[in-house]
């Protein structure tokens, strides 16, 4: 049997002059190395933060255009609004939007919420994804003296899109200027 042969003590100490790191200095080291990755943590969740708040502003953003527009351009090609509430309005309408000369303007349209979504005569205005319509107002603009006969409303919506602490509601307003009540 072979014999091992052991290293003398003396030759593991680190002789002066031989570079080295104590116990205390590599505990420094990771206290460090722990204090800079908790702040890049930190950082990364910020930003996912910050990009989860600024897509919901843009599909908020997003549906209220879409969504406003549709209800604008219903309000402007009416002939008159026949009521109107906080949360609906009914215009009186043609079948058309470029309608024939002399075409009776005796189609009734609704403009409603239910159900967070805003519906035209029940069928659908609002897109789906992620975004809901929290309020629907309308409000008859009381036009001044010099454009009397004139007919405008204000429409506004409350959209609220995303979930948690991404989630973010906001108002979007409109208005709308009938245009067969524009001064001839």
């Amino acid at each position: 049997m072979e014999t091992i042969k052991l290293l003398p003590v003396k030759s593991l100490r680190i002789k002066s002059g031989q570079a080295g790191s104590t116990l205390f200095e590599v505990l420094v080291y990771v206290a460090i190395f722990v204090l800079m990755s908790i702040a890049v943590a930190r950082g990364f969740g910020q930003a996912g933060s910050l990009f989860t708040v600024s897509r919901n502003e843009r599909r908020a953003s997003s549906v209220a255009q879409v969504t406003l527009d549709r209800i604008v351009r219903e309000i402007r090609l009416a002939c008159d609004v026949e009521s109107v509430t906080p949360t609906s309005i009914q215009l009186r309408s043609y079948s058309d939007f470029e309608p024939a000369t002399g075409q009776a303007c005796n189609t009734s349209k609704t403009i409603s919420l239910a159900s967070q979504r805003i519906s035209l005569n029940g069928v659908p205005l609002t897109p789906l994804g992620g975004v809901s319509i929290n309020a629907l107002q309308f409000q008859s603009v009381v036009m001044p003296a010099n454009f009397a006969g004139s007919q405008a409303v204000r429409v506004g919506i409350s959209v609220i899109a995303g979930s948690g602490s991404g989630q973010i509601s906001r108002m979007y307003y409109a208005t709308a200027v009938l245009r067969q009540s524009y001064a001839q």
